[in-house]
Formats: C-alpha cells, sequence, structure tokens
C-alpha cells in the first residue's frame, strides 16, 4: 500500500508484445499513471540499447493524471527472440524504477543460421571447422553473397557455396596452420547485394589449449612507484592435450621471486607466486612451467605491467595517506614514577 500522500507510478500494460514481425521498426505507447495521493516526478528514462524514447510531454503528474511514453525499437539487422527494458525514475517510495518492456521475434528478409559460432574449447593440434547459412525468407527476394572476411582470427579461412542460385548460400570455415593457445574472438563479416541486409555479422569464439591448461594464461600487472610494494597471484594447471602429465619445475623470471607448487591430484597443480615486484623491470619477462613428458614440453606465461596513470597514481597516494591518517594511535608507555615526578610536580614558589 502506499504512504499517505505518496504519489504511485504506474502502467496498466507494462510489457508490450510485438509477436513476429518482418518491420524494422517496432513503435508502441506506454501510458503512466500517478495512482497515489501525492505529486509524481519522473527523474529518469533510460532505454537499453537499440531502444529509444522521446520526451515526456510532462515529467510531474498529479494525482490521477497520466502521460504517454513513446517508445521505438530498431530490428534492422536483428532476427530472433528480443527483449528490450525501458527503466522508469521517479519518486514514487515504493517503486523507485518502473520497468517497461519491448519483446517478440523478429523475422529478417535474410536469415542467417546459426546467429553465432562458438566452437568451446579445442586443442591446438585439432584442425576445427564450421558452417554458416544466409537464405532469403521472402519469395520476390533475391541477392548474391559478394564477399564474406574474417575478422580478429587470422588462422580461419573460407569458401562461398551458392546452394539455390539468388536464394541460399553457404559459408565454410575451416582453420589453417598450428591454433594459437588462447581464447579467440572475431567475427565473419558477411556483403550482400541487397539493401534489405547489406551487410551481416557472423560471431566467432573459441579455446585453443595447448599441452595443458593454465590460468591466467598471462600476468597483468600495474606498476607501482613502491619497490615495496609486490604482488601475489595464483596459477591453475590442468589437463589439456595432455592428460597425464607431471610439473617439473617452474621457472621464474626473477630469482626474487618466490614459487610453489602444489599437487591437488588428478593431474592438476596450484602454483603460488609471492614476492613479485610491480616494476616495469617484469615488463616482457615470463614464467615458464617445465612438464616431464616426452617432448619435454615448456608452457609460457608472458607479464604485462601497465604503468599507472598520474591520475590513479594521486588517487593512490591520497589512499594511503587516507589510511595512515585514520590508523588509531600507538599508546604511549607511562612514565616511569620518577620521571612523572619531576614533569607533573610544579617548581616550588
Amino acid at each position: 500500500p502506499a504512504a499517505d500522500g505518496a504519489p504511485v507510478i504506474s502502467c496498466a500494460e507494462p510489457v508490450f508484445d510485438f509477436g513476429e514481425t518482418e518491420e524494422e521498426k517496432i513503435e508502441h505507447g506506454f501510458v503512466l499513471r500517478n495512482n497515489g495521493a501525492g505529486t509524481l516526478e519522473i527523474t529518469n528514462v533510460k532505454a537499453s540499447c537499440g531502444c529509444t524514447t522521446t520526451k515526456l510531454d510532462t515529467t510531474t503528474l498529479a494525482p490521477g493524471a497520466e502521460v504517454t511514453l513513446a517508445a521505438s525499437l530498431s530490428l534492422k539487422g536483428r532476427q530472433g527472440k528480443q527483449h528490450k527494458t525501458i527503466n522508469v525514475e521517479s519518486n514514487d517510495p515504493a517503486s523507485p524504477t518502473l520497468t517497461l518492456t519491448l519483446t517478440g521475434s523478429a523475422v529478417p528478409s535474410i536469415v542467417l543460421s546459426p546467429e553465432n559460432i562458438n566452437l568451446g574449447r579445442i586443442e591446438d593440434d585439432e584442425p576445427r571447422g564450421a558452417t554458416f547459412t544466409i537464405k532469403s525468407n521472402k519469395a520476390d527476394l533475391s541477392f548474391e553473397v559478394q564477399s564474406v572476411q574474417v575478422d580478429g582470427i587470422s588462422f580461419m579461412e573460407h569458401t562461398i557455396t551458392e546452394v539455390t542460385p539468388g536464394r541460399e548460400f553457404r559459408v565454410d570455415l575451416n582453420s589453417k596452420g598450428p591454433l594459437p593457445v588462447g581464447l579467440h574472438t572475431g567475427r565473419a563479416v558477411v556483403r550482400t547485394s541487397t539493401l534489405e541486409r547489406a551487410v551481416i555479422w557472423v560471431p566467432i569464439s573459441m579455446e585453443v589449449v595447448g599441452a595443458v591448461l593454465v590460468r591466467p594464461p598471462q600476468f597483468n600487472l600495474r606498476e607501482s612507484e613502491d619497490p615495496a610494494d609486490m604482488e601475489s597471484q595464483q596459477i591453475s594447471i590442468s589437463p589439456g592435450r595432455l592428460k597425464e602429465y607431471k610439473i617439473r619445475e617452474v621457472v621464474p623470471p626473477l630469482d626474487s621471486v618466490s614459487v610453489e607448487v602444489k599437487d591437488v591430484g588428478n593431474f592438476q597443480y596450484r602454483v603460488a607466486i609471492s614476492n613479485m615486484p610491480r616494476s616495469m623491470e617484469l615488463n616482457g619477462k615470463e614464467f615458464v612451467i617445465r612438464l616431464d613428458d616426452a617432448a619435454n614440453t615448456e608452457v609460457k606465461i608472458p607479464i604485462r605491467v601497465f604503468k599507472t596513470p598520474a591520475n590513479r597514481a594521486v588517487l593512490d597516494a591520497q589512499k594511503k595517506a587516507a589510511a595512515a591518517a585514520a590508523a588509531p594511535p600507538q599508546p604511549v608507555n607511562p612514565l616511569p614514577e620518577a620521571a612523572r615526578t619531576v614533569v607533573e610536580t610544579p617548581p616550588a614558589p
């Protein structure tokens, strides 16, 4: 229940389901009402990506008053289920944020299947491929695939096959050469001959695993001006291409860096790193993990040190100063009795 004299924001239909549509733009008006006894002040309207709203005719609603919030959603280049929200902030003490929703499915003139490619976790010596199709969804629409470009993943090549002339095309992606270890994300950029969907983006992702899986695959440190400022980290090592192995040694980049290897079973290890200086001295260096397999495999963990921006350095210094000021004072040892007599006894007149 609303507090006496308080405003209450409401919307009779906070969810608008536009169903399945081929339209490139959805428009809808949400009617906002003040069901309370006090004056309602709408302070902010936030729409999620792809959704826009028009300026309200008024942001102040007397009890019983209404205002329409016009919203539009662009479906151009989109396909499949869509779910966009609009948050309306007000001085309603019980519900300071009212969420409005636009939901439905976009049916494009040209359909991409699948919409993204995730190859998952693959081993560095395991070739991998994937396929996606581009198909006309209208009886009177024909098109050509003019080009396909793979961005962000240099070891993937592609071929284009016309399945049905002017109607459907297949793109086959295949890895080439050795696969670099690590997380890889990129996209295939498809350009077509029709303005209905001139450019299509297909996200591509995968994780390539080497002899073992190392977390983190790289150390990122922020430089500190304090030479006594040391970093501690932990490395997790588990089976990758090698299912059974042992760690022979972990070689740190500096002799002063401490390394402790712990076997936690099932060919998994934890490596505790300590006493690692946060200085540019480590930039470009690496930890080397040596395994006892037949190939005497070495796995390297690179180190990157980032310079601290001037404003960040000032902020860190201010935090240290504030922490020092907030620290409790050190206890004062009481004076010996003889000294107290000398200090505390006033001189004779």
